[in-house]
């Protein structure tokens, strides 16, 4: 939406639906923002069947509105997930995470629509993660990818791509995939460097969740220091131990797993 109407149209846009949530929901439920154009809305003594039929119903209403941006019209839907605590134990962020997963759930499967965590056994699905490997040793390439492949994580689907060259992965289009990524970016690359696809990554509307982990060939620290102000999560300096990088990159997406 930013990018075809610009941010403040964007604003009023959550603006308007913030106060159309506020306007729609009883007295006893809360509202809140969470992210950019996410939403929580905690609705007390609902079980989750009942709340999927409030918020199905917002649904219906929101998608009637009309906003304007300049001459144009337009109109709006949502995605949603729901979640019921029944566990007075579990921690709101634990709660926020199924949820999320039931959402995510959501807009694989068409956007528009409103998905239960119990009904679907979120807890069972297997979130996928983008993982593009980009260096431009064919040697380097195949160990890394043997690596990536050889490991397994209970809640998170790996796929794998690799990229020769920071052009190829920019014109695959990958990072427009709706999820997780994680770049394994070499630093030295030909035409466009590891530090500058970092650079220009970073400046993407999903670039809170494409996760970068840099390989350097000398641990310099203002190379290091470059790289984590640009945005990487992490690094790893060449030549490394194969149980070291795995360890490296197991970390950081079990890391970005619990987002």
């Amino acid at each position: 939406m930013n990018d075809l109407f610009g941010h403040i149209i964007g604003d009023k846009v959550l603006l308007g639906f913030a106060q159309f949530l506020k306007e729609n929901v009883r007295g006893t439920d809360t509202v809140f923002r969470y992210g950019g154009e996410e939403f929580i809305i905690l609705f007390s003594r609902l079980t989750d069947v009942e709340a999927k039929v409030t918020l199905d119903r917002l649904l219906d209403q929101f998608a009637q509105r009309k906003f304007n941006a300049s001459s144009e019209t337009f109109s709006l839907t949502y995605s949603a997930g729901v979640y019921m605590i029944n566990d007075q134990d579990i921690s709101i962020q634990s709660a926020i995470k199924k949820a999320d997963e039931a959402l995510y759930f959501s807009k694989r499967n068409g956007r528009s629509r409103v998905e239960l965590a119990s009904k679907l056994k979120i807890l069972q699905l297997k979130k996928p993660l983008y993982v593009s490997i980009i260096d431009d040793d064919v040697a380097m390439r195949r160990m890394l990818l043997r690596i990536i492949q050889s490991m397994e994580f209970d809640h998170v689907e790996l796929k794998v791509q690799v990229f020769e060259d920071a052009i190829e992965f920019i014109k695959s289009n990958l990072v427009e995939e709706y999820g997780e990524h994680l770049l394994i970016l070499d630093k030295i690359l030909p035409g466009m460097n590891g530090m500058e696809l970092l650079h220009k990554i970073k400046k993407l509307k999903n670039a809170q969740h494409i996760h970068v982990l840099i390989l350097t060939g000398k641990k310099i620290e203002q190379d290091v220091a470059l790289a984590l102000s640009l945005g990487a999560d992490d690094y790893v300096t060449k030549p490394f131990t194969i149980s070291n990088f795995k360890a490296r990159v197991q970390k950081l997406i079990l890391k970005i797993s619990v987002k």
